[in-house]
């Protein structure tokens, strides 16, 4: 289970809050991507900086995670469903866990828009304030953008030729919280089906919050 707390960790800070938005974007259909995601230190944790390779393809997204100090986890995501699935590559296992069961609902950007990725844009026109300036992320020439959802301030950096958001950064009553940086993204192609599957010989199992 120690495999998972990375994973555990993305979960509990990107819950399923929000209501799909309709499409005003079109960003890729496919991609890869890599990056670092970084959980602050809160009191009872230690800061948390994890290396993330993203798959996405058609509203399915793979996370892959490769903490040093709990090992490697997978988190599989979909559009249009309410749970998740937390793989333990380790052990074999497969979780099916529930996001916003764990977190409150109002403390940060939502899980949702990382598989409706065609909602990114909509979300930052109807909740979030056009910052001024520029900056390049990843190559891409990024818009700043900032929204707030009750506590949680959200900062993304968007880059507008792909219509994807290439860093996110939140902050909870002025404390930093968590962020998701991408270092390098590859679109075009096409991923196999079995990537965003849980393999054959995992076992499955509901994982009680």
């Amino acid at each position: 289970m120690k495999q998972l707390i990375p994973a555990l960790a993305l979960v509990a800070v990107a819950p399923l809050a929000l209501s799909p938005l309709s499409a005003m974007a079109a960003p890729p259909a496919a991609f890869t991507a890599t990056g670092t995601a970084l959980l602050h230190a809160n009191g009872k944790t230690t800061e948390t900086r994890t290396p993330v390779k993203v798959y996405y393809q058609q509203g399915q997204m793979r996370l892959e995670l490769k903490n040093p100090d709990y090992g490697d986890s997978v988190v599989l995501v979909q559009k249009g469903k309410s749970t998740m699935t937390l793989m333990d590559p380790k052990q074999k296992m497969a979780f099916t866990v529930t996001p916003d069961a764990m977190s409150q609902a109002d403390n940060q950007i939502a899980m949702k828009q990382l598989t409706d990725l065609t909602g990114w844009k909509g979300l930052l026109q109807k909740q979030g304030k056009r910052l001024g300036g520029t900056q390049v992320m990843a190559g891409q020439t990024c818009s700043l953008w900032q929204t707030t959802q009750g506590k949680a301030t959200t900062k993304v950096w968007f880059a507008d030729a792909l219509e994807l958001p290439m860093q996110i950064e939140t902050v909870v009553s002025g404390k930093p919280t968590f962020s998701l940086t991408i270092q390098s993204i590859s679109t075009g192609g096409s991923h196999g089906a079995n990537l965003f599957k849980v393999p054959a010989d995992f076992t499955r199992a509901e994982l009680q919050n």
